[in-house]
């Protein structure tokens, strides 16, 4: 909820219109630059205070956490549910975590799997999974393809 209203407010919305069209909020007048700056800056902050609360909480940093995967995974849950929904990375999360463990049961090399699977959704669904359900879900009905019948009738440019 939180978020749904951040992303409505006036800095939300600013950052909806730098990732999606930095030119028209260039000529806007809004500085896209330091808009990103900031919710990089902001999101740093956020890390960090969620690493230092892992340290108290744990009293203890593996190696496992500074690997790879750690900072990985999250990324493809994020890409594989949807980057540009609240609740996408969320399916995302549930997805890699079935998946997983479902193939941790069937096979040694469930990653191999995983990573063939992560492709194929990413070439398919574009917007990720519940990226691409809220699109449909929004146009449908608004069929913008020409019928092939009024295509035979468009003069042609010669």
């Amino acid at each position: 909820l939180k978020a749904r209203h951040h992303q409505l407010a006036v800095g939300g919305m600013s950052l909806v219109g730098a990732r999606e069209n930095e030119r028209r909020m260039l000529s806007v007048g809004y500085n896209v630059y330091f808009i990103r700056v900031q919710a990089y800056a902001l999101s740093a902050f956020i890390i960090s205070v969620a690493g230092a609360l892992y340290v108290l909480n744990h009293q203890f940093v593996s190696l496992e956490a500074v690997y790879w995967r750690a900072s990985g995974e999250p990324v493809m849950m994020t890409l594989l549910g949807g980057a540009g929904t609240i609740f996408g990375p969320f399916v995302g999360a549930g997805v890699v975590l079935l998946m997983r463990n479902t193939l941790s049961t069937i096979t040694d090399s469930g990653s191999l799997v995983l990573g063939c699977l992560f492709v194929v959704i990413v070439m398919v669904f574009r917007r990720g999974i519940l990226g691409e359900l809220v699109h449909h879900l929004a146009h449908r009905g608004h069929n913008t393809s020409v019928p092939a019948a009024e295509a035979k009738h468009v003069p042609s440019a010669h």
